[in-house]
Parts: C-alpha cells; sequence; structure tokens
C-alpha cells in the first residue's frame, strides 16, 4: 500500500513537471556534446605543437652497400624470368 502510493506520487510529480524535466535533459544533452566536441574536436586541432622535420642523414657506405645487394637481386630475378619453364601441365 505505502509502496503504490509513493509510486503514484512519483507519477503526479513528474506528470506535473515534464516540460522542465524534458529541458533539463535537453540542456544536458547540449552541454554533453559540447564537451565531448570540445576534448575530441577543438583541443587536438588548435593545441597540438607544430611538427618539426629534421634533415635525414644517410651513411653513405651502408647506402652503396644496400643498393649493390639490390641490383645484384635484381639481375638474378632478370636471369630468372627469362628462363623459358616447361608447361608442367
Amino acid at each position: 500500500m505505502k509502496k503504490e502510493k509513493i509510486l503514484n506520487q512519483i507519477k503526479l510529480f513528474f506528470k506535473k513537471y515534464w516540460k522542465s524535466w524534458t529541458l533539463v535533459a535537453f540542456l544536458a544533452i547540449i552541454v554533453f556534446v559540447a564537451f565531448v566536441f570540445y576534448s575530441y574536436g577543438y583541443i587536438p586541432l588548435y593545441s597540438s605543437d607544430e611538427v618539426v622535420v629534421e634533415e635525414l642523414k644517410i651513411n653513405k657506405g651502408l647506402y652503396e652497400n644496400i643498393m649493390e645487394q639490390y641490383y645484384f637481386r635484381q639481375e638474378i630475378l632478370e636471369e630468372v624470368f627469362k628462363k623459358q619453364y616447361i608447361n608442367p601441365f
């Protein structure tokens, strides 16, 4: 009996003040969306530091060694592709 009375009072309260509760919920949603936009849209876009590009320095001896190996492997591949293989099927 007491439980039904409390539930009835809650229903009456929400029926009487439903416009104000709707407005509060709408404003809460707007504040939440604004916070999410500010956190993930505005701050990363405008407060990030500018990227500093440094010059890349390459060891010429290492580069030449790598290029020699590359050309050697290319020659081997060209020889393999030039060969005519018998069709096994």
